[in-house]
């Protein structure tokens, strides 16, 4: 048989089943992005900073219960990236109005108070951050510098009853001075507690291990709501987390194998994101595993894969055939592709009978397969038992090579169902079937389409199933294996990528032992407000 079989025997040496390619183009959207949902953030943020103290010949001011207004302001945003992890952000052409009282003294009038406002318009927010992942392969950022960069001179106006003209008018000066202080000061502390309050605080209560369906977003939540009440009342009530993970989990609508409810996708981070060429890498383990335990036995190959990103693409997708894998490899150890063939399967009901004639109005039955099996149990309605025997292997190729190859090996237990409903297997044989594979994707999973290239079939009970009908059955039944075959991969295989992104218009290409996806996207916003607001909520 072919060589995908080969695969289980590769040694695992820790390397990454994904890696993400982010451009300058996918990093600048996501600044973009992530910046119009911050600036709400920043400006309601309640942060207790101390008073502002002004001095000034002649005086001094406190600036006291400051609170920031968001003037309608068309800003942009840009970023850049700098090696090894760095990310530079700009926002420019900010506009917002701070707001406060004012106490203080001035030429010995003492305990003055009033109103302050200091308008600020066209002034920008430079920012600098590193990407990393913590020690449980989490992404985590840091903010390494935060600056406020004035392009006009700004606009304060003291409201103080009891002082002079000339007074305020030097207390508005002394304010001004210090504006781009008082400025960054309340803007740059709100940044840096978004950032890691709430932030990398949120990412850090999710599990790096989610569930491989559309609600993964419902199940994010879920975590992060459950842990912070969780950790506000002090209780670790670990048991009721899990039940509810795996009630989420039995919701499973977008990969519908009903026995991989508990098959988990590790997102996890290896090593730390890098900046190669003007593009942010990022290594991603991408095993799926049963509750996402892990032990797969072997491990993804090193990639070889092109330098270069198709011109415009906000992200490119290097997937390895591990990823596939490991679902066929745990997905055959609880059985999801395991099936049953009856009277009631469509495209197969009239063909599960032993014997058939024209005057009964079946044409064609499997006692017409297997006369030894007519003979020896005749006018039987039949059922048949697919179980695979070994974990199914599919194996990247790139396209002169032989493109996608696929193996399934199973046994067939043909099933006798009396009168009185009592099944009693007849015989069995073993089927192993190499095919090729063709990738369609959507924007969340790859659809394959198998072609049967080769198929094998061992009789198990040869006085009932003999070597020779099953040697001339397989020229016959070649259709019907394909159709069983892609009925079992029609729910097809979902894309690693993380919830936060939705792809848009993937375009894929298979290379040596992965497949290429390049691809825009668009980035889960409802999610992305949720992991910055001050409160979570499902």
């Amino acid at each position: 048989m072919s060589d995908a079989t080969s695969v289980t025997d590769e040694k695992n040496q820790g390397l990454p089943g994904v890696k993400i390619r982010l451009t300058s183009n996918g990093v600048s959207f996501i600044s973009k992005v992530t910046a119009n949902i911050l600036i709400t953030e920043v400006i309601t943020a309640v942060v207790d900073l101390p008073p502002q103290k002004v001095q000034f010949d002649g005086g001094y001011v406190e600036l006291q219960n400051l609170k920031m207004e968001m003037k309608e302001s068309k800003h942009n945003v840009n970023s850049k990236l700098i090696p090894p992890n760095n990310v530079s952000i700009e926002v420019s052409d900010l506009g917002i109005n701070i707001n406060g009282k004012v106490n203080g003294n001035i030429n010995g009038n003492n305990n003055f108070m009033g109103d302050v406002s200091l308008s600020n318009n066209g002034f920008k927010v430079l920012l600098g951050i590193n990407i990393l992942s913590n020690n449980h392969g989490i992404p985590n950022i840091k903010l390494n510098s935060c600056k406020i960069k004035e392009d006009v001179t700004p606009k304060i106006t003291a409201n103080i009853n009891l002082l002079k003209a000339d007074e305020k008018e030097k207390i508005e000066l002394g304010i001004a001075k210090k504006n781009n202080e008082i400025l960054e000061s309340m803007i740059c502390s709100r940044i840096e507690i978004i950032i890691e309050d709430r932030i990398n605080d949120r990412f850090s209560l999710i599990p790096n291990k989610l569930p491989m369906n559309v609600l993964a977003e419902t199940a994010i939540l879920e975590e992060v709501v459950s842990k912070m009440a969780l950790r506000r009342r002090q209780i670790r009530n670990v048991e009721n987390l899990r039940l509810k993970r795996q009630a989420l989990r039995s919701l499973s609508s977008s990969f519908n194998l009903t026995k991989a409810n508990n098959l988990l996708l590790d997102y996890g981070i290896v090593g730390e994101p890098k900046i190669v060429n003007n593009i942010l890498e990022i290594d991603s383990v991408s095993e799926i595993s049963l509750n996402g335990r892990g032990g797969t036995p072997f491990g993804a190959n090193k990639f070889i894969y092109p330098e270069d990103v198709k011109n415009g693409v906000m992200m490119q997708l290097i997937v390895s055939d591990f990823v596939p894998n490991t679902l066929m490899y745990h997905g055959h150890t609880i059985g999801i592709f395991n099936t049953r063939i009856d009277s009631k399967t469509p495209h197969f009901s009239t063909m599960m009978k032993s014997s058939c004639s024209i005057s009964s109005g079946v044409l064609f039955c499997l006692g017409d397969l297997f006369p030894t099996l007519k003979r020896t149990f005749p006018n039987r309605e039949l059922a048949m038992l697919y179980k695979t025997i070994k974990a199914p292997v599919m194996k990247f190729h790139d396209k002169t090579s032989g493109g996608v190859k696929f193996n399934i090996a199973g046994q067939i237990t043909i099933l006798g169902i009396e009168s009185n409903g009592e099944e009693k297997p007849f015989g069995s044989f073993i089927i192993e079937v190499d095919s090729s594979m063709k990738m369609r994707l959507s924007n969340t999973m790859t659809k394959p389409k198998v072609t049967i290239e080769n198929m094998k079939f061992t009789t198990e009970s040869p006085n009932v199933i003999t070597q020779q009908e099953l040697n001339q059955a397989g020229i016959l039944t070649k259709e019907v294996l394909q159709r069983m075959v892609n009925d079992m991969l029609k729910e097809g295989i979902p894309i690693p990528i993380h919830p936060l992104y939705k792809l848009d218009k993937p375009r894929v290409r298979i290379i040596e032992r992965a497949m290429l996806i390049q691809t825009n996207f668009k980035l889960n916003e409802k999610l992305l407000r949720q992991l910055t607001a001050s409160e979570v909520r499902l």
